[in-house]
């Protein structure tokens, strides 16, 4: 013990004889420089061995180790040339003057996160996943990870659901309509798209219940703020006569936002879109909306394929509107959005259709060739109040919706239709909550009056068997009218009693409607009006009172909401022309159960259940005859439809903002019974309608999944979906009732890439296959599959020269054919200027004629073919100013 003791005593003298203290003052001309940066090392090696920093006086002090002669010692100091000096290895003073240089700091790149998580709010850094094409926030939206646009509405869906609100810079200028923001913001104006998980629209309620609807917000960069921006194209073409022209003006402030645009075209650019309402979120049990359009009668029309609508529609559209939104003191918001449509649209399709009948197969074609005129007036007005303390809002809507169509079938004889069919409507809502002591009293009033004449004229007169005796006649005339006044009006209270949240709802609705029809026909240059048989003039009254008790408990992300709502609906339907009188009085139970479990931070359990009864509506109990179209005629002897529907909903997402990767899948299983049927008899083409009592039910099994990832490295996006669906409902045809069962599997996969400087590619593929049959008539199924692939490629030739190619291939097959191949393919070059962008695209290089698009449902199968718009060359000029 000893020794060792003895040995470490001489090692320490040893090596505190071999240390030198190096000590002194680090100054410039001026002053004593602090925070001076000091090193030591060796000469010949420059191995730091000890460092240290000058103190508030310039004074440093450092120790030498080091087994050498000499020593060097570095000073350094931001802003100061740097001085190197060699010492001898021993304890002394250095003082040292150092001298002011301009020191340049090497360049740092900082480069923003793609995506981020906050609380609950998932934002996308619009810069990272812009394309070379993309103009407008919408086209960067539709390639956001755990993000969808349909693109046939519009309607965007986070994670699986649909988002209710849609705010800029955190105001709601366009309630349901964002598509005017997704298709005229710039997108170089965005900084962030934010996705809210659990939007809050209602500050009083904040703390009390946690609302699972998604919301999107539009973070705008800062020098978009407060300015008035002005977007304007103009578009010339030819093969015919082209033309594609818009003009806007945006602007968005902390006080006042504004969206106002004037677009016509007549390329196949659908802009009725823009003012379509896509806020659809109709929960389990919630009640269809009472202000919309009950059409009686139509036309023969081909519906529109799934297809551009570049490739094959044929219009002349105008289309104007005016948003602007006014924040207010004390919280208040007034708000007016205004839109004029003028469309007038053509078509040349032709039409194979077959019925599958217990009797035999019935199979016609038509060649239609129709022409269809919209003239649209849409407006609300809307005033908010949302404090903590109160919160008020009346939305006022008006409109104002004529159609008017003419076609040409070309059947076994050429049949003229002229089809009017205006619709009018007026609907306003309050909403008003105020908590008084430690309960919230609310009150909402719905007032809804709309009006639907309808024309149809059909030259020469069908149906002559029932109409005229079997004898040809010259023309039909139906005329149809609704007359529609309903008032919803409820008191609410809420409590919160620890975690659970309890409101009583207690309230009345009443409809009352009237509807007629009449058949006239033109025999012998003479009209006739067609007896009672042909006639309706019905009066609807449907009162109901309803009590509501809804509990709500929720613990951070953990929801589950228990609706147990009571209901006495009472119906009276009076037929003025034979006394007839139809009532129903039903007590309704129908409860809700809405529970959402996070199982960790990830992934969410969410589970709905609903039971739910409805009744029918005016159109469905009418005693006389309607002659609906060319070829249907329909009756339903004053039977009230009642429906009794059970829906089960299970889902499960998965969301992790910080690896970009989000999914979610859902099952649901619904069955619907039904207390009556429509019984159809066809002769020939002829298609003859009854609604009559007889028990019947539909059930369905739909699967719904997707899955994205965006991987950063090589700025790559991926995205699946998968979608199955079964139906199995009841037909009652040829008087014998038969089941038919449908099958739906629709699988996709989008891919976006923008790694590299002059290349970017957007790549979307479908594959679906629709499945039916009639159990009692067929043991296999009538299958058809189709196969979709669009591929864009965005070339940059230069800084000002961008240059992209477009193709589309679709794939059709049916059972037991050959498959129909169609290829599409568009080119365009893009310069740009100091001024604007100069655009120039060559459509449909292949010049394909035809389009064929193939439907199975339920017992029928239609094969459409529809005349694709030529070759043409379009050129325009983007500007913004």
């Amino acid at each position: 013990m000893k020794i060792i003791i003895l040995l470490f005593l001489l090692l320490n003298s040893i090596n505190g004889f071999s240390q030198a203290v190096i000590k002194g003052i680090v100054k410039s001309e001026n002053s004593l420089l602090s925070n001076t940066n000091v090193t030591l090392s060796t000469k010949v090696s420059n191995h730091i061995a000890a460092f240290s920093f000058t103190d508030k006086k310039g004074y440093y002090e450092i120790k030498s180790t080091i087994n050498a002669d000499t020593v060097k010692l570095t000073f350094s100091i931001v802003g100061y040339k740097s001085l190197d000096t060699i010492i001898a290895n021993k304890t002394e003073t250095v003082n040292v003057n150092l001298t002011e240089f301009a020191t340049v700091l090497p360049s740092v790149t900082v480069e923003q996160k793609p995506i981020t998580q906050q609380g609950d709010t998932t934002s996308y850094n619009v810069n990272q996943f812009k394309g070379k094409a993309d103009r407008v926030i919408g086209d960067i939206i539709a390639k956001l990870p755990g993000v969808e646009i349909d693109e046939a509405t519009g309607q965007i869906l986070f994670n699986g659901k649909p988002i209710k609100h849609y705010y800029v810079d955190g105001l709601d200028l366009l309630g349901g309509k964002y598509n005017i923001a997704n298709r005229n913001i710039p997108s170089d104006m965005v900084d962030q798209v934010q996705m809210l998980a659990h939007d809050k629209d209602i500050k009083l309620f904040d703390s009390l219940k946690i609302s699972n609807d998604p919301a999107i917000n539009i973070k705008l960069k800062k020098n978009a703020q407060n300015k008035l921006i002005g977007i304007a194209k103009m578009g010339i073409g030819f093969a015919p006569l082209l033309y594609e022209e818009e003009l806007a003006g945006l602007m968005f402030g902390k006080k006042m936002q504004f969206i106002s645009a004037y677009k016509i075209n007549n390329t196949g650019i659908i802009l009725s879109n823009e003012i379509a309402d896509n806020i659809t979120i109709q929960k389990m049990g919630e009640q269809s909306k009472k202000n919309t359009k009950e059409e009686m009668l139509s036309t023969i029309a081909a519906a529109n394929p799934s297809l551009n609508t570049k490739r094959f529609l044929f219009n002349n559209t105008h289309l104007a509107y005016l948003n602007i939104l006014r924040v207010l003191p004390s919280a208040n918001q007034l708000k007016l959005n205004l839109s004029y449509l003028n469309d007038y649209t053509i078509a040349n399709t032709s039409n194979n259709t077959t019925y599958f009948l217990p009797t035999g197969n019935v199979s016609f074609t038509e060649n239609i060739n129709s022409s269809t005129n919209t003239n649209k007036i849409v407006g609300t007005i809307n005033f908010t109040k949302n404090k903590s303390t109160t919160y008020l809002k009346n939305n006022t809507d008006f409109g104002l919706d004529i159609v008017s169509q003419n076609s040409t079938v070309q059947n076994n004889t050429l049949v003229n239709q002229n089809f009017a069919n205006p619709f009018y409507s007026f609907k306003n809502e309050l909403t008003f909550f105020k908590p008084i002591h430690k309960t919230i009293v609310g009150f909402n009033s719905k007032i809804n009056i709309n009006k639907m004449p309808q024309q149809l004229d059909i030259v020469p007169g069908q149906f002559a068997s029932i109409f005229n005796q079997a004898l040809p006649y010259e023309k039909a005339l139906q005329q149809a009218s609704i007359i529609n006044f309903n008032t919803d009006n409820n008191v609410s209270f809420s409590t919160k009693k620890r975690k659970a949240l309890h409101q009583m709802k207690f309230g009345v609705a009443y409809a009352n409607q009237n509807l007629t029809s009449e058949t006239s026909k033109l025999y012998n240059q003479t009209f006739y009006n067609l007896n009672n048989s042909f006639k309706n003039n019905i009066n609807w009254r449907q009162s109901k009172i309803y009590a509501e008790n809804t509990i709500s408990f929720a613990k951070r992300e953990r929801t589950l909401d228990i609706t147990l709502p009571l209901e006495l609906n009472l119906i009276d339907a009076n037929s003025k022309l034979n006394s007839a009188i139809t009532k129903q009085h039903k007590f309704f139970f129908n409860p809700t159960i809405d529970f959402n479990l996070p199982l960790n931070s990830k992934f969410i359990l969410g589970v709905v259940y609903n039971y739910q009864n409805n009744t029918g509506t005016i159109g469905q109990i009418t005693n006389g005859f309607i002659l609906k179209n060319y070829r249907t005629l329909s009756k339903n002897d004053n039977i009230i439809p009642l429906e009794h529907q059970q829906l089960f909903n299970l889902s499960l997402s998965y969301k992790n903002p910080l690896s970009a990767i989000f999914g979610n899948i859902s099952v649901s299983f619904s069955q619907t019974n039904k207390n009556a049927i429509y019984s159809q008899e066809f002769v020939n083409y002829f298609v003859t309608s009854k609604f009559i009592l007889l028990p019947n039910k539909q059930q369905s099994v739909l699967a719904v999944a997707s899955l994205s990832k965006y991987i950063l490295e090589q700025k790559l996006n991926l995205s699946l979906g998968f979608t199955i669906n079964n139906i199995t409902t009841d037909l009652l045809q040829q008087s014998k009732l038969l089941k038919s069962n449908s099958q739906l599997y629709n699988s996709s996969l989008k891919i976006n890439y923008s790694k590299l400087n002059w290349l970017n590619i957007d790549a979307l593929s479908r594959i679906g296959v629709y499945k039916n049959k009639i159990n009692e008539i067929s043991n296999t199924y009538n299958t058809n599959s189709n196969f979709y692939q669009n591929v864009k490629i965005y070339f940059v030739a230069s800084s000002k020269i961008n240059l992209n190619f477009s193709n589309e291939l679709y794939s059709i097959k049916e059972s037991n054919n050959k498959a129909q191949n169609y290829y599409f393919a568009d080119l365009g070059v893009t310069k740009k200027t100091k001024i604007a962008d100069l655009e120039l695209v060559w459509f449909n290089i292949t010049n394909n004629k035809t389009f064929n698009s193939i439907t199975n449902n339920n017992n029928f199968r239609q094969v459409y073919q529809y005349k694709i718009r030529p070759t043409n060359v379009l050129f325009k000029v983007n500007f913004k100013f």
